[in-house]
């Protein structure tokens, strides 16, 4: 049986959402559209030696080790994009009900850490040998971001000596792993393919929540958990 992924099932539903959602006008000027005559784009001329180049193994090689480079070494988000947002203050944060702290408090005072943050130039090798140092005896790190924000040398050492009580890696240097670099296989460490989101409920919601959320906006209405306001 053929498996639907999330991105197939939206190219069909958010169209049927914008369509169902609309206006009259909007359905109608739709309509016009559509019945007007396709004309199929103006054919690009290419050189002859590439018209029928083929594909040698020496390119295919080629192929093969960039996208192993790609996966070993997954692009950086841009800073530019992660300062469009500005940190909470203080303030923002104790009025939510939250208790702001620094990441050396936060590491010593939490039995359970798990990271969510983008991997940045600031936050690569967020926890090192001196920030795992600092986690309670017995304490728990779940990283389902990025394996470069984690010292993975120092929390094999910190799992080993069995002074974590353990790890959860749903992200790992190279992915998937290969013979040359294997999936780590320490004590106390649970390692999962960067599938860790799934269940049937998790793939429902990538399809209903973004339709969801057009539609409110057709709606006049905010969509619900929106957090990037105009």
């Amino acid at each position: 049986m053929r498996t639907v992924r999330a991105f197939e099932v939206l190219s069909f539903v958010v169209p049927l959402a914008l369509a169902a959602c609309g206006s009259d006008k909007n359905r109608e000027a739709k309509s016009s559209s559509n019945t007007a005559a396709y004309e199929p784009p103006a054919a690009t001329a290419q050189p002859e030696s590439a018209q029928h180049e083929p594909m040698t193994p020496a390119s295919r090689m080629s192929d093969q080790e960039e996208r192993n480079d790609s996966t070993a070494n997954p692009p950086r988000e841009s800073t530019s994009d992660t300062a469009k947002s500005s940190p909470l203050s203080d303030e923002q944060i104790a009025a939510a009900g939250a208790h702001p702290a620094p990441l050396p408090e936060l590491l010593a005072a939490c039995h359970a850490v798990s990271l969510h943050v983008a991997l940045t130039p600031e936050t690569d090798g967020l926890l090192g040998e001196k920030e795992l140092a600092l986690m309670p005896d017995g304490a728990v790190l779940v990283d389902t971001a990025r394996a470069q924000l984690v010292d993975l040398d120092a929390l094999r050492c910190e799992l080993e000596s069995g002074r974590l009580g353990g790890a959860a890696l749903d992200v790992i240097p190279v992915e998937p792993p290969t013979p040359e670099h294997p999936a780590p296989d320490w004590p106390r460490l649970i390692v999962t393919p960067h599938v860790a989101w799934y269940s049937a409920e998790a793939e429902e919601a990538c399809v209903s929540r973004p339709v969801l959320s057009v539609r409110a906006v057709l709606e006049g209405r905010e969509p619900e958990g929106a957090v990037n306001r105009p």
